[in-house]
């Protein structure tokens, strides 16, 4: 069985004797980085599993899309903070039909907040931010 290692490098800064600027450009004083090394390792087998996994998860939801730098500098951003304030903006546009633009969808907006409150409550469980870390 063939194995495949990997050696990630952890960053942890010491930042004893610096002034408390609360802007992190201004920060003066020395540090050090202390680097801790994760060596692990994935056998063949193991890794075609994750690999089989994402791929599941990816047929799970077709509707992803990879933006370019360009794209995400023009889409709103709405990250977990923004999630009351679109089910509030949800249940409002709900009771007040009338301020709304007579073409506005109501359903897909609906629909568009379950799921945005679906992903951020998946994003939030933990398993992406160990992967992206």
């Amino acid at each position: 069985m063939k194995e495949t290692r990997v050696t990630v490098g952890v960053c942890a800064r010491d930042y004893q004797g610096l002034t408390r600027d609360p802007n992190p450009k201004n920060i003066k004083g020395e540090f050090s980085y202390a680097i801790q090394s994760i060596d692990a390792a994935i056998s063949s087998a193991d890794l075609q599993a994750v690999r089989d996994a994402f791929a599941a998860i990816l047929r799970k939801l077709p509707f992803l899309v990879t933006l370019t730098a360009a794209e995400r500098r023009t889409v709103f951003k709405a990250g977990p903070d923004s999630l009351s304030f679109v089910e509030n903006a949800q249940v409002a546009a709900k009771n007040n039909p009338a301020i709304l633009p007579a073409g506005f969808d109501s359903a897909g907006f609906k629909n568009d907040v379950e799921l945005f409150a679906v992903l951020t409550e998946t994003q939030q469980s933990g398993c992406f931010s160990s992967v992206s870390d």
